[in-house]
């Protein structure tokens, strides 16, 4: 369990954990991960030794699937030798410890639409208090095939929280594409997702799309415009040991790109 003392100091928790996926018309390049909410070539890096099990899903099985790189020069991952599809690379992180101030807490749970904690840190008289959390990531990439058509694998891979596309595909521009939002395996209900896209050329997102899960978890998303997409979301629950921690959030990232 790590602390990460730098996210005491900014004003959220920010910082989704996704992946770039490789553009078809570029032979050779592998899945470029960030850490950050802009969806922009200015989101950072993340550390690559808190990268865990990072692996090829296709309907065959699973592989191991190389990281590379640092901070610095960017954390790659290398899927060149990946030939199955649909295909996800999945990628997650230890469980880590932080301790955010009250403001800055209640800010980030606003931004994430976690009206239920704030609902309970107000009953309880907390919203003066620190948030202390564990949480961990857990992203998933799809990956196109050689002609830039993306399907996905319709059946969740069995993280603790995952965001699972109904829609076999190929996924084209102007279709809508049905999601559901599982948290350990079972349907999660009204839980915000985010939606980003930005054209592939462009290094900045359009504005995010904002809705929440039905009853049965589902959502459904729009695509109307080519480039690259994600979404993601979190859940976040009363941690089982408050000596440990007042809260466990779990995040998951789904991105895809459309030709």
């Amino acid at each position: 369990m790590e602390l990460d003392w730098l996210t005491l100091l900014i004003p959220l928790l920010g910082h989704v954990l996704y992946g770039i996926p490789p553009d078809p018309s570029c032979p050779g390049t592998g899945v470029r991960l960030h850490n950050g909410d802009d969806f922009s070539d200015t989101d950072e890096p993340p550390h690559p030794e808190r990268l865990l099990n990072v692996r090829a899903v296709t309907a065959s099985g699973t592989a191991p699937v190389p990281v590379s790189g640092n901070r610095e020069t960017g954390v790659a991952l290398e899927t060149s030798g990946v030939t199955g599809r649909p295909c996800w690379i999945v990628v997650e992180t230890p469980d880590t410890f932080i301790e955010i101030r009250p403001d800055g807490f209640q800010r980030y749970l606003e931004h994430e639409g976690l009206t239920a904690i704030i609902g309970a840190r107000d009953a309880a008289g907390q919203r003066q208090q620190p948030g202390r959390e564990i949480y961990s990531k857990y992203v998933k990439i799809a990956l196109s095939d050689g002609d830039g058509a993306v399907q996905f694998l319709e059946s969740p891979v069995g993280l603790p929280i995952e965001i699972v596309p109904q829609f076999a595909g190929p996924l084209r521009t102007g279709d809508t594409l049905p999601v559901r939002v599982l948290v350990n395996g079972q349907p999660a209900p009204d839980l915000q997702l985010r939606v980003s896209h930005r054209a592939s050329e462009k290094s900045e997102p359009s504005e995010d799309i904002v809705m929440r899960t039905d009853p049965d978890g589902r959502a459904a998303v729009a695509i109307p415009h080519a480039g690259l997409w994600r979404l993601h979301t979190i859940s976040m629950s009363a941690h089982p040991d408050p000596a440990a921690a007042d809260w466990e959030s779990i995040w998951a990232s789904v991105t895809f790109r459309v030709a």
